[in-house]
């Protein structure tokens, strides 16, 4: 459904891709390590975090557009947030994406066979997330042609596409 957005043709043309891009980059990114560099009471440049957060921008820009996109680079304190959520589950996905019939059962007998606050972490970045899909369906019926190329919510429109296109085909 969404294959052909992520072919590595499509994003080398995609109008949308280089915008956002542009943004992304040279809007927030050099900015921001200028601001770095710049610094005298810098201490070095924790660029872990810059990096994930210039990736996490970069790919909610495509799927979401630009306008309701991710903003980690210019707000540390919202990065620092998501990023620890993120974190603390990166041990832990095994059972629940692997072993979910036997982590299910194991929870109705009281056996957790991971951490309570994973749970905690996953609820709210699915919340999160869909708060990002709900921003970009009222953009989209708000301003149903992007007026900015980098506004454009690639991936976003191509899942409705492909469903919309499933739900005339097979009802």
């Amino acid at each position: 459904m969404i294959s052909n957005v992520y072919s590595k043709s499509y994003i080398q043309a995609s109008q949308p891709a280089k915008a956002q891009s542009r943004v992304i980059l040279l809007g927030r990114l050099l900015p921001l390590l200028r601001r770095e560099a710049a610094s005298a009471t810098s201490r070095g440049t924790e660029v872990q975090s810059i990096f994930m957060a210039t990736t996490m921008d970069l790919i909610s820009a495509y799927i979401f557009g630009i306008q309701n996109s991710t903003n980690f680079l210019e707000d540390k304190a919202y990065r620092d947030h998501w990023l620890r959520l993120y974190l603390s589950r990166h041990h832990h996905h095994f059972w629940p994406q692997e072993m979910p019939t036997l982590t299910s059962l194991c929870a109705k007998f009281g056996i957790r066979l991971y951490p309570s606050f994973v749970d905690s972490a996953n609820a709210e970045l699915r919340d999160w997330n869909k708060e990002l899909c709900d921003k970009t369906r009222e953009f989209i019926s708000a301003t149903p042609a992007a007026t900015l190329p980098e506004d454009e919510p690639v991936v976003f429109k191509a899942i409705h596409a492909g469903i919309d296109k499933e739900e005339r085909t097979e009802g």
